[in-house]
């Protein structure tokens, strides 16, 4: 069966189609707040998403019928010719729904386009096909004044799990300058680092716990705690113990988590979890997270022994802790603990009036 580039043209403009010609009235109904419009207005971008799933299964059943490198090479040819950039950047984006060796090759060929959208599109895909032949290619780009570009390279990076982009990408974190964009990018560094997954890139991600702005030591803890190929207990236990940092800056820390805590919660998760005097030992922790994890642990274990610390968080100052204490006591059916429920139960918080009504009826039945 001969392709033909009006053939791919029309299956890719299916959901723009649809959209166009629908378009004032999926606007219209954006503003409406009656039911009804609400709801058709939800149709009309199903059918949307429906028509473009539509279109990426044709194409792709299109690329398994044909000769091999055809499909591609009509693909290329549109994206040679095409005038609207827009469109032409859409046909790139399909190109990448070819897992084939010729696709591969043409969008590295992009990554040198002179429209930074196509090139961007060209990073992000390679970047998650995991293509290694663009991996140099892709890390230049690290380097890039362009945000965007930038941007892309850094997620790119991590999905390539490139060793080689490690230093590069610590040189971005540490580098002077501080614009809410460069923020951005910081943070999905250390996201990065925790796809690389080396002992190298978590040994940094370890580092970030003590990173001084904003956000970036929450994606750090995130991807240490996503981590589960490397040991890193020892590393974080480092962390706990370090006594400097504890005593010189851990007082005037703005950080919804302090390092010590990020490192602890991150042990509960993967080595205290189970370890029921360890647990009860971190409820008398200051962090709130950390007593937090703790708790809920302690819950999932069932813990008895848990009990009478348990019912003394009931008064804590964070909402969190004190359900996540009730929790504990909801699955042992404290008795101990019915009478600061009750008191709970005219609590300034909505959740912990809940949490405390549903623990005394399960304790009480």
């Amino acid at each position: 069966m001969t392709i033909t580039k009006n053939q791919i043209i029309r299956i890719l403009n299916k959901s723009d189609d649809y959209h166009e010609q629908f378009r004032d009235e999926i606007d219209q109904l954006s503003t409406s707040a009656k039911p009804e419009d609400l709801e058709l207005r939800s149709t009309h971008l199903e059918n949307i998403k429906n028509l473009f799933d539509q279109s990426r299964h044709e194409i792709i059943t299109l690329a398994s019928t044909a000769q091999p490198g055809e499909i591609e090479k009509k693909f290329s040819d549109i994206i040679d010719k095409c005038p609207d950039k827009w469109q032409r950047n859409r046909v790139v984006s399909a190109l990448g729904w070819i897992k084939t060796e010729p696709a591969e090759k043409i969008l590295i060929q992009l990554l040198d386009d002179t429209d930074p959208m196509i090139q961007e599109t060209s990073i992000i895909i390679l970047g998650e096909l995991g293509s290694k032949k663009a991996e140099d290619k892709i890390l230049s780009f690290l380097d890039s004044n362009d945000f965007d570009l930038k941007f892309s390279a850094v997620d790119a990076a991590g999905n390539l799990r490139s060793e080689k982009a490690i230093d590069t990408l610590i040189a971005i974190v540490y580098a002077d300058e501080e614009d809410c964009d460069d923020i951005q990018i910081r943070q999905h560094v250390a996201c990065a680092l925790g796809k690389i997954g080396t002992e190298r890139a978590l040994d940094y991600l370890v580092d970030l716990l003590y990173y001084d702005r904003p956000g970036v030591q929450d994606y750090a803890f995130e991807s240490l705690s996503k981590n589960e190929t490397v040991d890193i207990t020892e590393r974080l236990e480092r962390v706990v113990n370090d006594t400097w940092y504890i005593h010189k800056k851990e007082r005037k820390s703005k950080h919804r988590m302090i390092p010590r805590d990020s490192a602890l919660v991150l042990l509960i998760q993967k080595k205290y979890r189970n370890d029921e005097d360890k647990l009860i030992e971190l409820l008398d922790e200051k962090g709130s997270f950390v007593k937090d994890t703790a708790a809920t642990a302690l819950a999932n274990l069932k813990s008895v022994k848990a009990e009478d610390k348990l019912i003394k968080l009931l008064t804590d100052e964070d909402s969190m802790v004190v359900t996540s204490a009730i929790n504990g006591l909801q699955v042992i059916k404290s008795k101990k603990a019915e009478k600061k429920l009750v008191e709970l139960l005219n609590h300034k918080d909505d959740l912990v009036r809940s949490y405390a009504k549903r623990a005394l009826d399960d304790i009480r039945s």
